[in-house]
């Protein structure tokens, strides 16, 4: 047989929660401390096999630590004052520690994934931009997995990439 195959691969709605500080200034670096669950729907199988694919949703969850640096277009006035309004590009890296998965087969042969199946170190690339009014902001940001999601190769090749919508104070 050739080697397992993840044809599809789709995150869905997860959620994350957890602290960011930046520094002042126009160029400033975020870094952060962040709890992440993600769900994923995925088709596992074997490129060559006649053997069904098996359907799987699973949940990974995932301590999330962010280093951005990034540009505020407006800068502070001459008394030091912070426009009531700006906004944020951000480039940066992630690092994510695995704390816990589940995995439940939806349809076709095979067992459930277990922890263990899953890299318990995930790297993303990170772009972000966002926009502040007042103490509240809101931010989109793009990761890009750049490390496998399995642990072996004989579970199949596939990154974990996430979009997310962050909603935030600052105090």
């Amino acid at each position: 047989g050739g080697s397992p195959v993840v044809p599809t691969n789709q995150t869905e709605v997860g959620y994350m929660v957890g602290l960011t500080g930046s520094t002042s200034g126009n160029f400033f670096l975020q870094p952060g401390l962040q709890f992440v669950s993600y769900v994923n729907t995925l088709t596992y199988g074997d490129s060559t096999s006649t053997v069904a694919q098996t359907d799987h949703f699973s949940r990974c969850n995932y301590i999330r630590i962010p280093l951005q640096a990034g540009f505020r277009l407006f800068g502070r006035s001459e008394g030091g004052i912070a426009p009531p309004v700006n906004v944020e590009l951000r480039l940066g890296a992630s690092e994510s520690f695995l704390v816990g998965a589940t995995d439940h087969v939806n349809q076709g042969p095979g067992e459930a994934f277990v922890k263990d199946d899953f890299e318990s170190m995930r790297t993303g690339l990170i772009v972000g931009l966002g926009i502040q009014v007042l103490f509240l902001s809101l931010n989109l940001e793009y990761e890009w997995g750049v490390s496998n999601h399995f642990s072996s190769d004989a579970s199949g090749d596939a990154t974990l990439d996430a979009l997310y919508i962050v909603f935030g104070g600052s105090f």
